[in-house]
């Protein structure tokens, strides 16, 4: 991409930068905004086409965003299949895991990267690359902006053995990829889970469990996000009320949080058969997005048809209104191993966890025969009245070798919830809740 700019080219990257963004619009507001970052945060071409020469130029892609939601939104609905069965709510950041997976890919070769391109919407190591920095860029806005109201923070490692020799560009090019005596198992693992720590503000304090020497390599994706409501809830409204469960009759009594007559966007989804409430943060273009089953108590039928088309036909539908809002005021963890693994497993990314076929040899100059046997995925959330604080880390490891009356919108029974990058469309985080007991009492006040 030429890094001449017309004066008209400028004025539209700020124009759009500046406007309210909604999602139908992600793919003209994620081009123009990410041309600026490129021509005003330095061009990484060079670099990435010196190594992948074979991959074509890096270019920007329009579609890109839409691809990666696609990708994850179809992955929070096979994890809450596989979960709910089990009895489950489940709360994940399909973002941190599709990060890992993109890092893997920089190193994949042969049939392990085209499976990883099928099933992740990537057409090159080139595109992704260059798009997946700077989505990065975008999501996390300006890195010298202070602000009390909102944070948001991601980042990544490659952790490998010293003893490999690695691709000497890759390793000069991706400032993720780093070397670690993992012959000292537990210093390895102090280093990678104080590094997941501080990343997530101590939300995500232990990520790895102890590690063998045999260890070759860890990829890890982290990501923290705390935002404050636009309207907050009023604490002295908050009060217990019944959770409805599952099952016939079965109920858990929660902290509610209740907004008698607030403003904002409702609607219903027939593709869903659910009403969908927005509740935004400060300063963000970020909100989180409660579905509510309209004429079920499961939330199965949302998560049959959950997918970026869907989801983006909701949002087209919502208006404002006046709502007389009751929610849940809780905490939800989750903690994915093998569950995650068999998820990615059909999804298609296959050869990348087999230890005959994976192939990740591009990451080492002697090709050595590298392949993922363990995944695991921690995420965390805590829901208050003044806003919500979350945070979820991912490890792909190796160790082998006015008018009207208030609408109603009371969430007492099961829900699904997206936190939501409005400029991009892209979900951060997601949750499926089915049952009360799985929402925890949150202490204190997190937000401050």
């Amino acid at each position: 991409m030429s890094q001449d700019k017309s004066e008209e080219d400028i004025f539209c990257c700020e124009l759009e930068r500046q406007r309210s963004h909604t999602i139908p619009k992600m793919g003209k507001v994620w081009w123009c905004v990410v041309a600026c970052v490129m021509v005003c945060g330095g061009m990484v071409e060079g670099q990435v086409n010196r190594c992948f020469k074979e991959e074509g130029p890096a270019t920007l892609s329009p579609h890109f965003p839409r691809n990666v939601e696609k990708f994850g939104l179809n992955l929070f609905r096979e994890v809450s299949q596989v979960v709910q069965k089990d009895g489950r709510s489940v709360f994940v950041s399909p973002y941190s895991i599709w990060s890992a997976l993109v890092l893997a890919y920089l190193g994949s070769d042969g049939e392990t990267k085209k499976q990883m391109e099928t099933a992740m919407f990537l057409p090159s190591k080139t595109v992704a690359y260059m798009n997946w920095n700077s989505l990065k860029f975008v999501l996390e806005g300006n890195p010298h902006k202070t602000s009390d109201t909102v944070d948001l923070n991601m980042a990544n490692w490659a952790y490998f053995n010293h003893s490999l020799n690695l691709n000497r560009c890759l390793y000069d090019s991706l400032f993720e990829l780093q070397r670690i005596d993992f012959t000292n198992p537990r210093a390895a693992q102090a280093t990678i889970n104080k590094d997941v720590s501080d990343a997530t503000r101590g939300l995500i304090p232990e990520l790895l469990p102890i590690l063998p020497a045999s260890t070759r390599f860890v990829i890890v994706n982290a990501i923290y996000f705390k935002g404050k409501w636009k309207v907050p809830f009023s604490p002295t409204e908050t009060r217990k009320q019944q959770f409805l469960g599952l099952e016939r009759g079965s109920s858990e009594i929660v902290d509610v949080m209740v907004q008698k007559a607030g403003f904002f966007k409702h609607g219903y989804s027939q593709s869903l058969d659910a009403n969908i409430i927005e509740l935004p943060y400060q300063d963000t273009n970020i909100s989180m997005f409660v579905l509510l089953p309209a004429n079920h108590l499961t939330t199965q039928i949302i998560l049959d048809n959950l997918n970026q088309q869907t989801f983006s036909e909701a949002y087209r539908s919502m208006t404002n209104k006046s709502i007389h809002l009751v929610f849940p005021r809780f905490g939800l963890s989750t903690t994915l191993t093998a569950e995650l693994k068999d998820v990615l497993y059909n999804a298609g990314i296959q050869d990348l966890l087999n230890p005959w076929r994976g192939n990740l040899t591009a990451f080492t100059v002697d090709r050595t025969s590298l392949y993922v046997d363990e995944v695991i995925h921690k995420a965390t959330v805590e829901v208050t009245e003044e806003g919500t604080v979350a945070a979820a880390a991912t490890g792909i490891i190796n160790t082998r070798f006015g008018g009207p009356p208030p609408i109603e919108f009371i969430v007492t029974r099961p829900f699904v919830f997206l936190i939501t990058d409005k400029h991009t469309g892209i979900t951060l985080f997601a949750g499926n809740v089915i049952s009360g007991k799985d929402l925890k009492p949150v202490t204190g006040n997190p937000i401050v």
